[in-house]
């Protein structure tokens, strides 16, 4: 009898590798599945197979999936003892998870690849396993030499029911996201770092190089992002001259007003400005506007009636404009002149709050009070 069921089973996995090789549909009625997301600009992917609970409800966790190092193994000719190898977190194949990048699991390091992913589950714990093995059948061929990396976490019970396993990225935000696998009633959660800028700087590298290189607004483009998140900032202003001056690089507000903002988080203000006034010559009216108020919150409210002046002579008088001289006549005590331009910018509110903001500064200066 022992023989016959030792047959059978033997029968039955000969029968899985078959449809392994010949691509069949899945065994056993656990359908494959695939779910990816992208954190930053690293696509991250878990490649399994879903087993349902099949009115096994309590039987799952410690039975059907054996605590610890339980299942079958091969390779420790344990087969079909107590000890020998962690679950294969899924069905069918090995359960296999890829990063396009390097990754941080538990705020410990991966690097880009795909491997495969291992559970071994106790009620309070579970060893998460990344290894080499990522085209075997379950974990009959599991060996810990092939460990590349190993994390513990805490299982959590769930107030829901998930009759079929399956994995999900929850709590996403720009550069982390934690991949949880549910079944029953049992969530194993995992969390995920990436260090975005790293990626995107690299991939800036990369990209530059290539024909994305030949215009300017990519230059300006990884210059501006450095700038935004105040790192690599020196790399960031040679980008931003090739973005004006390099092959295809080209004199615009973008590219202009992007150097300078370099320059003045390097505290380079007088390069900032020279910069400045060379993109006023490519500037909107509310672009000009923003630079005079820039210049106003640096005490430079001189230079700001400049721009506010140029800015009436380049865009004339409409809302805009108008605000700005009320800004600057603010700025510099002179409230008589600042309300002549408020009530202008009043009468040609474009909307209710421009309307508003409007009726607030006409009372300020009333007052003799700055708006800036």
């Amino acid at each position: 009898m022992k023989i016959i069921t030792i047959f059978f089973l033997f029968s039955v996995i000969s029968n899985s590798i078959v449809a392994q090789i010949h691509d069949m549909p899945p065994n056993g009625g656990n359908p494959k599945a695939v779910v990816s997301e992208s954190i930053g600009i690293t696509d991250i992917s878990v490649k399994y197979s879903r087993p349902g609970v099949k009115k096994r409800e309590g039987k799952v966790w410690g039975n059907i999936v054996r605590y610890g190092f339980g299942n079958s193994s091969f390779i420790s000719n344990q087969f079909f003892s107590q000890t020998g190898a962690p679950w294969r977190a899924g069905a069918n194949e090995t359960t296999v998870i890829t990063f396009e990048h390097d990754v941080k699991i538990e705020n410990k390091p991966i690097n880009a690849g795909s491997y495969g992913l291992f559970f071994a589950l106790w009620p309070d714990s579970c060893i998460v396993i990344f290894s080499r093995i990522t085209t075997s059948w379950g974990s009959f061929y599991y060996t810990p030499q092939n460990d590349i990396l190993r994390v513990t976490v805490k299982p959590q019970t769930t107030d829901f029911f998930t009759e079929k396993l399956k994995y999900e990225f929850l709590d996403q935000t720009d550069s982390t996201a934690v991949l949880a696998m549910l079944w029953e009633k049992l969530k194993i959660p995992m969390s995920i770092y990436v260090d975005v800028p790293e990626k995107v700087i690299n991939g800036f590298r990369d990209k530059l190089v290539g024909p994305g290189g030949f215009v300017y607004p990519a230059w300006s483009d990884a210059a501006n992002y450095c700038f935004r998140r105040n790192l690599n900032l020196e790399e960031a202003l040679e980008w931003s001259s090739r973005g004006i001056s390099g092959f295809g690089g080209q004199k615009t507000f973008y590219s202009l007003s992007t150097k300078a903002n370099i320059l003045f988080r390097l505290n380079r203000p007088a390069e900032a400005d020279s910069f400045m006034i060379q993109s006023m010559v490519f500037a909107d009216a509310s672009q000009m506007v923003g630079y005079g108020r820039s210049l106003i919150d640096r005490g430079k409210n001189k230079e700001a009636m400049d721009i506010f002046t140029a800015n009436y002579k380049k865009h004339g008088d409409v809302f805009t404009v108008n605000v700005g001289l009320a800004r600057g006549y603010a700025g510099t005590g002179d409230f008589r002149k600042a309300l002549e331009y408020a009530e202008k910018a009043l009468k040609q509110a474009p909307n209710e709050q421009g309307k508003k903001a409007m009726e607030d500064w006409f009372t300020k200066f009333k007052e003799g009070k700055n708006v800036n």
